[in-house]
């Protein structure tokens, strides 16, 4: 559960609270306080989510539509490792890493799990030219 939605349901726990110690005013004032925190949640997600879709023509595929296969998030020689991929996750806004995917879940470089991914798109290595 988000933040935000955590907040949520303490304004709403709050308003049950004042509801049953006869508060009318500030049952309606917490109520419509969390009824608007949810709209606006809701319709920042979908602008970020708009912004974001204007990127997956660069090579970002959503989540969506489909998972990497294995040849995208395994690679066996020399011997098996987990590719890099860049990820876009979703928060309160849209977060971007450089992260894994091991088939069931994705994590950080630190192999924490990342919930809420929309996005994934293959980690471009550099050239030659640029390592030592």
């Amino acid at each position: 559960m988000s933040m935000i939605s955590e907040q949520v349901n303490e304004l709403r726990k709050a308003a049950k609270w004042f509801e049953g110690a006869c508060f009318p005013e500030a049952v309606k004032l917490l109520d419509e306080a969390a009824d608007t925190i949810e709209s606006l949640s809701a319709k920042l997600a979908t602008a970020n989510m708009e912004c974001s879709s204007a990127y997956y023509g660069n090579g970002w595929i959503p989540c969506s539509e489909r998972l990497p296969v294995t040849a995208e998030y395994m690679e066996f020689e020399p011997t098996p490792y987990m590719k890099r991929l860049e990820i876009a996750y979703m928060t309160d806004t849209v977060e971007y890493l450089i992260g894994f995917y091991d088939g069931c879940k994705w994590m950080d470089k630190h192999h924490n799990i990342i919930k809420n991914v929309i996005a994934w798109k293959p980690f471009l290595k550099l050239p030659e030219e640029y390592h030592g």
